[in-house]
């Protein structure tokens, strides 16, 4: 009680000698000197001294009472004000901006740290490039990654990886605290190790294995240790999907077209009955999405006079065509720079009869 008698009565000759620190009848704190409001102030109701901040008869901005201490910056409204820990601001908490924001400002010149009872639980270093690493479940609504394409550079369709895909194995695991033990106690001494990982049971990649297909997919940080770009997979997958969708359809194609009577089948090895009735037939254009170039298949029967491919916009209005000269089994390019990127129908027409339409599309 003496010292803390003496700490409060040292403060409050500080505040009479500098009017920078004020000790109030409850023990609160205020530390600089109290500002007036920008905007329309409060005027006290009370007597000159009572706990409020206020001074009777001028609008001074009110800080808050229920606080043991407020931390008074030079700005509008007093704000500002921050606490320093060390030298200079390099470690500082404090209001962020020139106004009176209401932001919160954090700064730690050389990384963040938050521990718990369990370990570290996340940090980032000081490297621009660091990245914000957690040792726990992160739970959120939803996660969104830049992906606009003014923030994008060296756009490249993606090739065919599903060979690629098929080489890495997922795998069921748990994770381990061994490595990050070894890590820990490598590090400088009184240095916190990492939160302790759960045991649950967890679904995914080994990562020196993707590293080996798929490097881009793989970050080494600064101890040697891997982490797997997961959201990366994404369009991997989407592209190997929309590859086996276009096989099956292929597949699906030739299967109808063997599946059909005898009498309309071609029999290739006797000669006996004439070719097989062709039907018209329209198929998705590969790649779609595309960005480049793509190709469009159809099928016409040499009893066709004419025939054409139409590309129309989503308004239907008609934007090229292409007249087809082959007959049986034959393809259509389409140029992509001779369009705008969007989403775009197009249809095959013989003899003036519409026979299918599809969707494709062109990206940037």
């Amino acid at each position: 009680m003496k010292k803390t008698a003496l700490l409060i009565a040292a403060l409050a000759t500080a505040a009479a000698a500098s009017a920078q620190i004020e000790v109030t009848p409850t023990g609160r704190i205020l530390v600089g000197e109290l500002g007036n409001s920008t905007s329309l102030g409060q005027k006290s109701a009370g007597v000159a001294g009572a706990d409020t901040g206020l001074i009777v008869g001028l609008e001074k901005v009110q800080p808050d009472t229920l606080a043991s201490v407020n931390v008074l910056g030079p700005k509008a409204n007093n704000s500002g004000g921050y606490i320093t820990f060390g030298d200079k601001r390099q470690v500082s908490i404090g209001e962020y901006g020139e106004y009176d924001s209401d932001i919160l400002y954090l700064i730690g010149e050389y990384g963040l740290k938050y521990k718990n009872n369990n370990g570290i639980v996340f940090e980032i270093g000081k490297d621009a490039g660091a990245s914000f690493n957690f040792n726990c479940d992160v739970r959120a609504n939803g996660v969104l990654l830049s992906s606009d394409s003014r923030l994008k550079t060296d756009v490249e369709e993606i090739a065919d990886v599903t060979s690629d895909l098929r080489s890495i194995t997922p795998v069921s695991y748990r994770l381990s605290d061994a490595g990050r033990a070894a890590k820990a106690s490598a590090e400088a001494a009184g240095e916190i190790k990492g939160s302790v990982p759960d045991s649950r049971l967890r679904y995914g990649f080994v990562a020196q294995e993707v590293r080996e297909v798929l490097p881009a997919l793989v970050h080494e940080d600064a101890d040697g240790y891997l982490s797997v770009d997961y959201i990366g997979f994404i369009p991997l997958l989407v592209d190997a999907v929309r590859n086996l969708s276009a096989k099956v359809e292929e597949q699906e194609e030739t299967i109808a077209e063997l599946s059909a009577p005898a009498v309309q089948r071609t029999r290739r090895n006797s000669g006996v009955e004439g070719p097989a009735e062709v039907k018209a037939s329209l198929s998705q254009n590969r790649p779609n999405p595309f960005s480049v170039s793509t190709v469009i298949e159809c099928t016409l029967p040499e009893t066709v006079a004419s025939a054409e491919l139409r590309v129309y916009d989503l308004q239907g209005k008609q934007l090229m065509k292409f007249g087809i000269e082959g007959r049986g089994k034959t393809s259509v390019g389409i140029d992509g720079s001779s369009l705008q990127p969007g989403m775009y129908i197009y249809a095959l027409i013989a003899d003036g009869e519409e026979i299918d339409s599809k969707r494709m599309i062109l990206t940037d």
